[in-house]
């Protein structure tokens, strides 16, 4: 079974209101005990859960948390204090959640020990009970009062992004005994405290698209990466699919970070007026995905003709000219001589808006290849007519 709190203690929610986190004496023998507990999180914060319970030598306490109750930004990322005092003055910890990744930080007010665990195979079995050895991420020791940075390693096989409980175990009797056991929530077994969360290679800070110049622009932001390889975009028509790649190639992510890091991609091969739905995939280093999303977005048509020049100029052996339509037409795209005769007609065809590319090789119609020179390229759609030089050089 999952930890579950104390049957004959009072559970609280925080209300809804800011305020600074401030220090708050603990009574009897415990004293004052905060953890910052910096786990990778994924997913809203609403997800996640506390239970805590007590400390020696103080009544038994369960609090539950409200996670919408932020209260500052420390250096490491946005944080939630899980509980600030007790409605019963019974305790006055607190937890603050930041953004890292396989590292534990915790600040405590007084010298102790301190042990800790993650559950890691707990969503397979249905229960919690940090009874394996990888589970003990925090070997019992002592700590100074003050900030203890703790690293730990996901177990071999282990696949980020299960839902998994951590319980973290501090006493000041400074005895690692008092520690050893992950088993027990009495006051005597020291501040115990069990948190919630989702372990996975990429934290979201933000995942959306939007139209831009006649193609939609993807950003997304990490607030953390662990083995993260990079990214692919998938697209769809519809919500439930099918999604195909859009991403040729891999899209490199950070590895390894802890702070927040930015990525866009514009997608060009799209059509006017059409509903859009995007995945994301983060690809870890044994090349295993995650997906995130869908986002959707509706691609806006071009607001004018546009005949683009050809880069770069002068060209050999191709050049791509890319024209965009505000609207469907009959379209007449052909190359001129300086002296207005057509020399190669490239299309004659009726087109949607939106964007559109051809590629002009440097020969004629008869397939001979002009001479170096220079050339005009003309588009001529809807009574519209626009045309630009282009240097051709064999």
């Amino acid at each position: 079974m999952r930890p579950s709190c104390h049957k004959n203690v009072i559970q609280w929610v925080l209300l809804a209101t800011r305020r600074e986190v401030g220090m708050h004496n603990g009574r009897g023998s415990a004293g004052f005990f905060l953890a910052m507990v910096l786990f990778l999180l994924a997913g809203p914060l609403a997800a996640q859960q506390l239970c805590d319970y007590g400390a020696e030598g103080l009544p038994a306490a369960a609090h539950l948390y409200d996670p919408g109750v932020f209260i500052g930004r420390p250096s490491g990322g946005p944080w939630i204090d899980g509980e600030s005092v007790a409605r019963d003055d019974s305790d006055g910890e607190g937890i603050q959640f930041s953004f890292n990744g396989r590292e534990v930080t915790c600040y405590i007010s007084r010298d102790g020990v301190i042990a800790g665990w993650i559950d890691f195979d707990g969503a397979e079995r249905g229960e919690a009970d940090f009874s394996q050895a990888a589970d003990n991420i925090i070997p019992p020791q002592p700590v100074r009062s003050g900030y203890n940075s703790f690293s730990f390693s996901w177990p071999e096989g282990y696949r980020p992004g299960a839902e998994v409980w951590a319980r973290i175990r501090f006493s000041s009797s400074r005895q690692l005994s008092a520690v050893q056991n992950p088993a027990g929530i009495s006051d005597s077994a020291g501040e115990v405290q069990d948190y919630r969360f989702d372990l996975a290679p990429v934290v979201l800070g933000l995942f959306e698209a939007r139209p831009a110049n006649e193609a939609i622009r993807v950003e997304w932001q990490t607030q953390a990466e662990n083995d993260n390889l990079g990214f692919h975009l998938f697209r769809a028509r519809a919500e439930e699919g099918p999604y195909s790649q859009v991403t040729r190639n891999l899209i490199h992510g950070a590895g390894n970070a802890s702070s927040r890091r930015s990525y866009e991609y514009s997608d060009a091969t799209v059509e006017p007026g059409r509903i859009y739905y995007y995945k994301l995939a983060d690809v870890d280093y044994r090349g295993r995905m995650t997906m995130h999303g869908p986002v959707c977005v509706t691609a806006t048509a071009p607001v004018d003709y546009v005949l683009e020049q050809i880069y770069p100029n002068p060209f050999n052996p191709e050049a791509r000219i890319n024209f965009r339509l505000k609207e469907a037409g009959r379209v007449l795209l052909s190359v001129f001589d300086l002296r207005g005769r057509e020399v190669r007609r490239l299309m004659a065809a009726a087109l949607p808006g939106g964007t559109h590319t051809i590629s002009w090789n440097g020969k004629d119609d008869n397939g001979l290849s002009m001479s170096s020179d220079t050339y005009i390229y003309k588009l001529q759609v809807n009574d519209y007519e626009i045309s630009r030089r282009i240097e051709f050089v064999r």
